[in-house]
């Protein structure tokens, strides 16, 4: 059974615990820590939108597996944005069915 997370810098911080509010790291060292600190999570995943325009977004998914190996999606440019919610929810399709 795999055990997953979704989560950000705001919840290593506030939620985790693993990441000061002062601290510059990149997301990959945030999930190695979540992972150490939870040894029971296996695969950590979170998307990051950027919002140029209310019709204009840019939104890009991160994911670390059970071998701690790191992955990036790239930018996708979503212009017009029909759905705000269903963006983030298309990203999880993917993960979902990511073959671990």
């Amino acid at each position: 059974m795999w055990i997953f997370l979704s989560a950000g810098k705001l919840d290593a911080m506030y939620f985790a615990e693993v990441l000061k509010e002062d601290e510059d790291i990149l997301l990959e060292e945030i999930y190695g820590r979540m992972k150490c600190k939870y040894p029971n999570i296996q695969v950590i995943y979170s998307t990051k939108r950027t919002i140029f325009t209310t019709n204009h977004h840019q939104i890009q998914g991160f994911i670390s597996g059970a071998n701690h190996q790191f992955t990036q999606s790239r930018n996708y440019d979503i212009d017009p944005v029909i759905d705000r919610i269903g963006g983030g929810d298309a990203f999880y399709s993917w993960y979902h069915s990511w073959d671990f």
